[in-house]
């Protein structure tokens, strides 16, 4: 088994990627079927944590229904 090195891509890891994930799996802790609002998805940051929110089973992004203030009666 090849030992990783810092300078090696395939051990690097984002920042941002890393930050998004940690603040979802650590933070929001999402369980299958919870409805995530991730406010700056479009940013590397908010995509982590998009997809890390998708992988735990929540549904986020585009999977999310619309917000309340486009729902007449909220």
């Amino acid at each position: 088994m090849r030992q990783a090195a810092e300078d090696d891509p395939d051990y690097l890891i984002e920042t941002s990627t890393l930050t998004g994930a940690q603040l979802v799996e650590e933070g929001v802790r999402p369980r299958g079927g919870d409805v995530i609002l991730v406010t700056g998805a479009v940013g590397s940051v908010g995509r982590a944590a998009v997809f890390a929110a998708k992988a735990a089973g929540a549904r986020a992004g585009r999977d999310a229904p619309p917000t309340c203030a486009s729902w007449s009666g909220c």
